[in-house]
């Protein structure tokens, strides 16, 4: 903080010890060579007045458990206590599930009416209750596809908390690395997954663990906590946010879900919020279910034609992965992987001071605030700025800096300073595109003169 007032915003350099090798890219299937997917959907309630009640509740959710391109089994998912609180509805939501009824390969069936923690319930099996969250979502190979997902999983969460670090074994761990920095991760227990013992919550089961959900730029990736050694799935489900997915194949940030859908040739609606718990509340769910479905499908079919040849494709070789691709930038990456290019962090071993200057000077910013508009509302434009990232590498040849096979430093401490006076003097001197292919990589020490710096 300057003592005018100003701020000067500065991303330090994380270091080294967080970093890893990008892993090869793995086998990916396609959406119809996964044993079991289940897409899921959840709404806060209505009040009776059309409010949203504060803190929200659960209202109601949907879900499909699919086999490739078939239904097996669809789940209208209610609040625990709605038989007591209000039998009528109860009645017309049952009602209204065997009216609707899914074309499955054993031919049409109801919706299955379950309460929240029967849908949650750690102890069902495959056998008894198919159309459960565990035994879809707690299998080898099994996916849990949805929109917004972390709020679907937070509604109908019994308890949510800030996550910590966990060792192998299973104990707690202090908060460091990439979880010190990743301050928005979250964990959460389905109903019935957790007790709370002497103040501290644990598992209801050692093979049931909880989630750990992280806010991306767009949607949420979603993962299982480490589990104790030797306990439990070693190859649990995964899970899917369309909307990350979306955004990273169409690279359209502020995007609605109804205008990713769009983007993919489907007509959807937005997402409901908030939903009353009749039958108008069923049929909006039951519809954004079928609406993400028909995205996910559009996005694994599009995926599949990402980086890859003919051979590869039937193959299933070298797809992107659907469940942690969940940004353009993550694209990128993908790009250069595929290309075989290793990384300049462990081409050009450059020591870590290094690296803390390149970082800082590529990531680092100045956020200044004129005193005679504080406090005074103005119109203003908001430019996004997104793209300035990429066409600054564009602009300063990272292509070479990224496919070198060394780099050599080099001092021009005297051809900057006539450069700076030259600008000083004409600033559109520093237009010219060989300013930015001479200087443009070059790390620069400022020490001001007097200058609020």
């Amino acid at each position: 903080m300057i003592d005018d007032g100003r701020k000067v915003l500065l991303r330090s350099w994380p270091g080294l010890a967080g970093w890893r090798a990008p892993h090869p890219s793995r086998r990916e299937r396609r959406l119809s060579g996964r044993p079991t997917t289940m897409y899921m959907f959840a709404a806060a309630a209505l009040t009776p007045s059309g409010e949203v009640s504060l803190p929200e509740c659960f209202g109601l959710g949907a879900a499909l458990v699919t086999q490739g391109r078939h239904v097996l089994n669809g789940t209208l998912v209610i609040p625990d206590g709605l038989a007591v609180a209000d039998p009528g509805a109860l009645h017309r939501l049952r009602r209204f599930a065997a009216r609707h009824p899914l074309d499955t390969p054993a031919g049409l069936r109801p919706w299955h009416v379950a309460t929240v923690s029967a849908f949650y319930d750690h102890r069902a099996t495959v056998e008894g209750q198919p159309w459960a969250f565990q035994p879809a979502a707690y299998s080898p190979g099994g996916w849990v596809v949805g929109a917004d997902l972390g709020r679907t999983l937070a509604l109908a969460a019994e308890h949510c908390g800030v996550a910590h670090g966990r060792n192998r074994k299973g104990g707690e761990t202090p908060a460091s690395g990439a979880d010190e920095r990743r301050r928005n991760v979250w964990q959460v227990w389905p109903p019935g997954w957790s007790t709370l013992r002497t103040g501290k919550r644990g598992h209801a089961s050692p093979e049931r663990p909880a989630l750990r959900l992280s806010a991306r730029r767009v949607g949420w990736q979603v993962d299982w906590e480490p589990r104790e050694k030797g306990r439990g799935n070693a190859h649990p489900g995964e899970f899917v946010d369309v909307l990350s997915l979306a955004y990273s194949l169409d690279a359209s940030r502020g995007a609605s879900f109804a205008e990713h859908c769009r983007a993919f040739g489907i007509d959807a609606g937005p997402l409901p919020l908030a939903v009353p718990v009749d039958v108008h509340g069923a049929e909006l769910v039951t519809a954004t279910l079928r609406s993400i479905r028909d995205l996910m499908t559009a996005l694994d079919d599009e995926a599949g034609g990402w980086l890859t040849t003919p051979e590869e494709r039937n193959d299933c070789v070298g797809r992107v992965s659907l469940s942690r691709t969940v940004s353009p930038g993550a694209m990128a990456a993908n790009v250069l992987a595929r290309f075989g290019l290793r990384p300049p962090i462990e081409t050009f071993g450059l020591d870590a001071d290094e690296h803390r200057r390149w970082a800082e000077a590529f990531h680092g910013g100045w956020c200044d605030l004129d005193d005679r508009l504080r406090a005074i509302p103005f119109s203003a434009v908001t430019a996004d700025l997104t793209s300035a990232y990429p066409l600054t590498a564009h602009l300063l040849g990272w292509w070479r800096i990224v496919t070198a096979e060394r780099v050599v430093r080099r001092g021009v401490t005297r051809q900057l300073r006539a450069l700076c006076r030259q600008g000083a003097e004409d600033p559109s001197v520093l237009l010219d595109p060989r300013v930015w292919e001479r200087f443009g990589a070059t790390v620069v020490e400022v020490a001001p003169d007097g200058e609020r710096f």
